[in-house]
C-alpha cells in the first residue's frame, strides 16, 4: 500500500510537469495564476512500531494537529501544481514489545514536510469545488520519547521520501479568497530512530498520518 501511493504520486507528478507545454491557449480561471495558501487541523497517527535488535517495538499516539503554508499555481483550469510547508505533531502515550502488554510512555513525535503537490479541481458550477491530488517529497521525521519513565525510547530521527493523497473542497468566499477544507493521508516509510539513552537505534519505522485541515487560500493574480 505505502509503495502503491508513492509510485502513484510520482507519476502523476511527472504526467503534470509535461502538462504546461500542453496548456497554451487555456483559460486559467478566475485566480489568474498564483496563490498561496495557510492551513490547520488535527492529526491522527497510526501506532509507529520497529525493530530493536529483534524485539518489537509498538508505540500509541494521541491524536495531535497539523499545521502548514503552500504557494501554488493554476497551470489550467483544472489544475494546480504547489510546494508546501507543513508540521505535524502527536503526543506519546503507551508502547509495548514483543507481545508483553502495553505500558506508559511520554514524550511526542514530529515531522515537518517539504512537498510538491498537484491537485485537480473537479468542474462544478457554483462557488463549490471539490478536488483531489497528492504529493511527492521528503520529510524529517524525529521523536523524543520514553518508555515507563526510563531513559530510553524512540529519539532522534532522519530524513526520508515522503509522499500524500487527498480530497477536499474550496469555497469562494471572495474573488481573491477561498475557504479550504480537506483531508489528507501522509506517509513515511523506514525512519530509523536513535534510542534516547545512546544504546542503540530502533529501525524500519513507518510513520502514517490522516490529517483533517481547514484553511485560507489567497489567489495573487490579477
Amino acid at each position: 500500500m505505502k509503495n502503491t501511493l508513492l509510485n502513484s504520486v510520482s507519476a502523476l507528478v511527472l504526467t503534470v510537469i509535461a502538462l504546461p507545454a500542453q496548456a497554451d491557449g487555456l483559460s486559467f480561471g478566475d485566480s489568474g495564476g498564483w496563490y498561496t495558501s495557510v492551513f490547520a487541523g488535527g492529526s491522527s497517527l497510526r501506532n509507529v512500531e520497529t525493530d530493536y535488535y529483534g524485539s518489537a517495538y509498538s508505540v500509541d499516539f494521541n491524536n495531535g494537529y497539523v499545521l502548514g503554508f503552500a504557494i501554488g499555481k493554476q497551470i489550467s483550469p483544472n489544475l494546480r501544481v504547489e510546494g508546501e510547508l507543513s508540521y505535524n505533531r502527536n503526543k506519546a502515550s503507551a508502547y509495548s514489545y514483543s507481545g508483553f502488554g502495553s505500558h506508559p510512555a511520554d514524550g511526542h513525535i514530529s515531522a515537518t514536510y517539504l512537498l510538491a503537490n498537484v491537485w485537480y479541481d473537479i468542474p462544478t458550477q457554483g462557488k463549490l469545488k471539490p478536488y483531489v491530488g497528492g504529493g511527492i517529497g521528503a520529510a524529517r521525521v524525529t521523536a523524543d520519547t520514553h518508555f515507563s519513565g526510563f531513559p530510553f525510547g524512540y529519539g532522534p530521527g532522519e530524513t526520508k521520501l515522503a509522499g500524500q493523497i487527498g480530497a477536499g473542497f474550496s469555497y469562494e468566499l471572495s474573488p481573491k479568497m477561498d475557504l479550504d477544507v480537506g483531508y489528507r493521508y501522509k506517509v513515511v516509510n523506514n525512519v530509523d530512530f536513535a534510542d534516547n539513552d545512546g544504546s542503540g537505534v530502533y529501525t524500519a519505522g513507518d510513520v502514517q498520518s490522516h490529517n483533517l485541515q481547514i484553511g485560507l487560500r489567497i489567489k495573487l493574480g490579477k
